[in-house]
């Protein structure tokens, strides 16, 4: 899936594609080599796709196309690609062979190899994992070293620092890596978590791991503390929160950031306006167990499988309406502005706006024997152990344009096993 679109594989090996056409959800004019797929992977306005057994690789929807020497070299270096990331408008093919290659906007790190670039220096060998911004790309390599290139306004740097990193992570705008001595070294644009500087002393040792949302990275040390640091607007200007419960969970949303603590209670911090001011605990919450935000709220899985809410009330922080429904939850799934949530009897409640797949009353009926649901920006659909009368395992509701709206492909959808 894409932030517009839906792409899935069905039990005939085929691709099908539904949601904003011109954003990927149209694929028919790649039917000829839409078969048998090792790779399908959407970046927010289109898709690529590899097959193996033909080395050929196709892009559709809003998209810089691969150049033909890429292309080339898919086909003909005989080497396995080992994943395909996507930022905003380019692809970064990483191969088994530690080598990479690029796909897209320039600007954003595609074409990296071709001749006006000198990326390919750094891209052709021992490379292990690969991060996005909305326009970068930042290169793990197996020395613990580090190299980012794209657009040098959120994170693509295009230099190489060395050091003994483990694990990098990314917000829409800037990059963080985390070293074995557990420091953190960020970079790119200031409001995104680019600069660090405010917090410097605080993160050059015994950070656990690091958490990040749109906006904002949230670094958790060992002494229990939480350091944020990005947009102060929606939650990156918190200096040592300090809590003496154990931090089991922390999530994010685009205007705030939550976390849960071992003994189940509950604090936030962020937009104000959004209800997501500094909070100490949430009194009515007192035995979470995970939590999971939307662009505007979030919704809090309790241990009993209830669900407990807040945030921007239209937008999922408020969940009276369904409260009673809302039992024996296993999950909950998340669009910009509304939450399903997939109860163990495999039905399906879900709440915020409807525009964005908060009202699921049209397709109610036939959310029943749900395993799975997959979202993008404002739509959802259910995958089923059971088929309707045409022989499909899939229920789409939410904002048509987004996928809200699978019937144009419903006969196709037979079989599908997983989102994309």
């Amino acid at each position: 899936m894409n932030g517009y679109s839906f792409a899935v594989i069905n039990s005939k090996n085929e691709l099908v594609t539904w949601g904003d056409t011109n954003y990927g959800g149209d694929s028919t004019g790649i039917s000829t080599k839409n078969k048998n797929l090792t790779f399908v992977t959407g970046s927010k306005f289109g898709y690529m796709s590899y097959n193996s057994y033909s080395s050929d690789i196709v892009e559709w929807g809003d998209y810089y196309a691969c150049t033909s020497e890429t292309k080339y070299a898919l086909k003909h270096d005989n080497i396995a690609i080992d994943s395909i990331i996507a930022n905003e408008r380019a692809f970064a093919i990483l191969r088994t062979d530690g080598s990479v290659l690029t796909c897209g906007e320039d600007v954003c790190g595609g074409n990296a190899s071709s001749s006006s670039y000198t990326y390919d220096t750094y891209l052709s060998s021992n490379v292990k994992s690969i991060t996005a911004t909305s326009c970068a790309f930042a290169a793990l390599y197996n020395d613990g070293s580090i190299y980012s290139w794209g657009d040098s306004n959120v994170g693509g740097s295009g230099v190489v620092v060395y050091g003994s990193f483990v694990d990098i992570y990314a917000t829409r705008g800037a990059f963080a890596a985390l070293a074995k001595d557990g420091s953190v070294y960020s970079w790119g644009h200031s409001l995104y978590g680019g600069d660090q500087s405010n917090y410097a002393s605080d993160l050059t040792r015994d950070v656990a791991y690091v958490v990040s949302t749109s906006r904002v990275f949230v670094a958790l040390k060992r002494d229990r503390t939480l350091i944020s640091w990005g947009d102060y607007t929606v939650g990156g200007a918190q200096d040592m929160l300090a809590f003496s419960q154990k931090t089991n969970y922390i999530g994010g949303s685009s205007v705030g950031v939550a976390t849960v603590f071992n003994i189940g209670t509950v604090a936030s911090w962020g937009d104000y306006e959004n209800n997501m001011g500094l909070s100490s605990f949430y009194s009515n919450i007192t035995d979470a167990d995970r939590i999971f935000g939307n662009n505007r709220a979030f919704a809090v899985l309790m241990t009993d499988g209830t669900v407990q809410t807040f945030g921007h009330d239209a937008s999922g922080g408020d969940s009276s309406d369904v409260t009673s429904d809302l039992t024996d939850v296993t999950w909950i799934y998340r669009t910009h502005r509304a939450f399903a949530a997939l109860k163990s009897d495999g039905t399906v409640v879900t709440w915020g706006a409807a525009a964005w797949g908060g009202d699921s009353s049209s397709v109610q009926s036939s959310l029943t024997n749900v395993i799975k649901i997959c979202s993008n920006e404002a739509a959802f659909f259910a995958i089923r152990s059971t088929t309707d009368e045409s022989g499909s395992n899939v229920v789409a509701w939410g904002n048509s344009y987004f996928g809200g709206d699978a019937s144009s492909v419903q006969s196709s959808l037979i079989g599908v096993s997983d989102c994309i």
